[in-house]
């Protein structure tokens, strides 16, 4: 299972704190699950197959004026929505259709900022975004990713001294080895 951070309305509901247990949101299959926590920090954590495999994780930005998207204890607004779709690539790929198919958790704080999560059949993703009026400076930002110990770990290998590592097609075998 990959998991890839980046960065139509089914249902809405408000919620004027968001402390405690949290939210969660299952992947379209129900295999995924991630859960929302937002006390001192808002923080995620991801499951598998009921198997944790991100353990919490902090997610917070910092900003000019040091102003921080954790110090929103109040959350506006939440939404929640499904997408089954296919995307049609102008420039030819291996696929000629795509398939886009998640559930998002949208998280509205009572600062200018929402959190956006997505939650795909092989992995989440999440995008801080803004409805600021002005500029604004971002000074940091926390993404942590705190993952389980697990047994094993399948990874490309890198050649040593091989300068453009990056621009391969990774065909090559994966190696198995202890995540540590």
């Amino acid at each position: 299972m990959k998991i890839a951070c980046l960065l139509s309305l089914t249902f809405a509901f408000t919620l004027h704190t968001f402390a405690g247990p949290g939210k969660e949101i299952l992947s379209p299959d129900k295999k995924v699950k991630l859960t929302i926590s937002f006390n001192a920090t808002l923080s995620y954590q991801i499951q598998y197959r009921n198997e944790v495999i991100v353990l919490p994780s902090e997610i917070d930005m910092l900003l000019d004026g040091n102003r921080k998207l954790s110090s929103s204890k109040r959350i506006r607004r939440s939404t929640i929505r499904s997408v089954n779709e296919i995307i049609v690539p102008p420039i030819p790929e291996k696929r000629k259709n795509i398939p886009n198919v998640y559930n998002e958790l949208r998280i509205d704080l009572d600062a200018p900022f929402y959190v956006v999560f997505r939650v795909y059949n092989d992995g989440v993703a999440y995008r801080i975004g803004t409805n600021a009026k002005d500029t604004i400076t971002i000074i940091s930002e926390v993404a942590e990713f705190n993952f389980a110990k697990t047994n094993e770990v399948l990874h490309s290998r890198v050649q040593p001294g091989r300068v453009d590592m990056f621009h391969t097609s990774f065909e090559e075998n994966y190696l198995v080895r202890p995540f540590d």
